[in-house]
């Protein structure tokens, strides 16, 4: 970790694929130390270690939605906060609370969508009611963790409950809009000069008298995540919308950042170099085919973008790319200037894809998974979540489903269209706009080598493959999909 606490982290460009479960603990206790959250938690360094072993034990063994993405997360969080000077908005109570939420987001995923265990009636939906069900169950999790190694008391819990639900891709354009309402609030502050850096020094011992984040131009679109066994909420926020004299921004607009800041760094694979966005895009495609072969056992209508025989990668990470990740960095951009070089880089990477669009390979990617890395590494199609109905359910003609890393995201067809024009992409642009229908709970993670198809996670837990390595000659071939 650098000795600066605003510039030249490099975490940007850290491989979490290809560190060891021991180094993940190193690199996050080094970043929670840097921000001092031990400190403001008033716990040990070896408490807190105790806490993240259990919380790497809630995550399953999911290609995608792992403890490795969630501290990738955490990681592009930490470079956000520092590089892109986003840190000095906040408490340091709220930015310990934030990247507590980071690390435990996904914990419980099953590799399985939340539309998923709705349409099967899962026990995970039943519990949740239908609501953000994976959500719904890390934060049940993560409040269990805290109160058993006893850091409960020292953070908000309302505020962990509303961060963790909040990366429910149902509120993406929710928080795209919130992003546009906060721009027109930090646009009328000089902000953005080094020279002004002096001037919020200040910032986090002010703005550590706010105990909670309160609920103002978040709470419209967080209210239906409250819940609780018994069906009432649990979740209540301070009315107090008290701007401390140093910030522009009151609490609850501090809550609305602090989401549209953990909702960046969870979709941010696309925006990360090409290495590493390619190799997380390969863990993805695994986990939407094999929820797709899920639902087809299972006699459901396959989910938009997992059918093995007809889904190609790269159309798949285009339109994520140009429809979802686009227009949120473009946003985020109008908050933190220096985050165009995400825009930058995801524009690099969609003329890699582009490439692989355009190559015999993208045809589908049956053959390839069913074929070449099926035979060479042993991969099975594990069996469906049971359930007790196979209902199918049918699409809103209204709305374009699109196949993204995250899942499936129902996007207003204005707003695709006007994408689609300025990318000189044809499509549709003729249906009104409608609002964002549930989506999947998704993530984001890393990469080596700029030409491996095969993930650092796949190599790692294949014996054939580390078998095959060794007898491979000095002179490597890669197959490009």
């Amino acid at each position: 970790m650098t000795e600066q606490d605003d510039i030249n982290t490099n975490a940007i460009e850290l491989n979490v694929l290809d560190c060891t479960m021991t180094d993940l603990y190193g690199y996050l206790l080094g970043i929670f130390s840097k921000l001092e959250v031990f400190d403001t938690f008033k716990i040990s360094t070896c408490q807190f270690l105790d806490f993240l072993i259990d919380v790497q034990r809630t995550y399953q063994n999911t290609p995608y939605h792992s403890f490795y993405h969630a501290t990738d997360v955490v990681i592009v969080l930490y470079y956000i906060m520092l590089d892109l000077k986003s840190k000095k908005y906040f408490s340091d109570k709220e930015i310990a609370t934030l990247f507590i939420a980071a690390i435990c987001h996904d914990a419980g995923h099953t590799g399985y969508n939340n539309d998923y265990h709705v349409k099967l009636k899962t026990e995970l939906a039943i519990r949740y009611n239908n609501v953000s069900v994976l959500e719904s169950l890390s934060v049940e999790i993560t409040l269990g963790l805290l109160q058993k190694h006893q850091i409960i008391n020292s953070v908000e819990p309302d505020l962990v409950k509303s961060l963790i639900l909040a990366t429910d891709m149902t509120f993406h354009y929710d928080l795209l809009s919130e992003a546009g309402v906060l721009e027109d609030i930090v646009s009328t502050v000089n902000l953005w000069d080094d020279d002004e850096q002096d001037s919020f020094s200040e910032m986090g011992e002010s703005l550590a008298v706010s105990e909670t984040l309160s609920m103002s131009v978040h709470q419209q679109h967080l209210s239906s995540l409250s819940y609780s066994n018994s069906g009432s909420s649990v979740i209540q926020y301070n009315d107090e919308n008290i701007k401390s004299p140093q910030s522009p921004l009151d609490q609850s607009q501090r809550l609305s950042f602090a989401c549209i800041l953990l909702h960046a760094a969870d979709i941010s694979n696309t925006v990360r170099s090409w290495p590493i966005s390619k190799q997380w895009s390969d863990l993805i495609v695994q986990e939407f085919f094999r929820q797709g072969d899920a639902e087809k056992l299972a006699g459901l209508q396959v989910s938009p973008g997992m059918d093995r025989d007809l889904a190609t990668q790269a159309s798949i990470s285009l339109k994520f790319g140009d429809f979802v990740v686009k227009p949120y960095f473009e946003a985020l951009t109008g908050l933190l200037p220096k985050a165009q070089v995400f825009l930058d880089t995801l524009q690099d990477n969609r003329e890699e894809w582009l490439k692989l669009k355009a190559s015999p390979f993208s045809t589908s990617i049956t053959n390839y998974f069913n074929g070449y890395l099926a035979s060479r590494f042993s991969i099975a199609t594990p069996a469906p979540i049971t359930s007790s109905t196979t209902t199918t359910t049918t699409s809103s003609s209204k709305i374009r489903k699109v196949n993204v890393p995250a899942g499936t995201v129902a996007i207003p067809l204005t707003h695709a269209a006007a994408v689609a024009a300025s990318s000189g992409a044809v499509d549709n642009a003729t249906v009104k706009p409608m609002p964002i229908l549930r989506t999947s709970s998704h993530s984001s993670l890393l990469i080596s080598s700029p030409h491996t198809s095969v993930s650092s996670e796949l190599r790692r837990n294949s014996a054939d493959l580390r078998k095959e390595r060794s007898r491979m000659p000095t002179k490597q071939h890669h197959l490009h999909i």
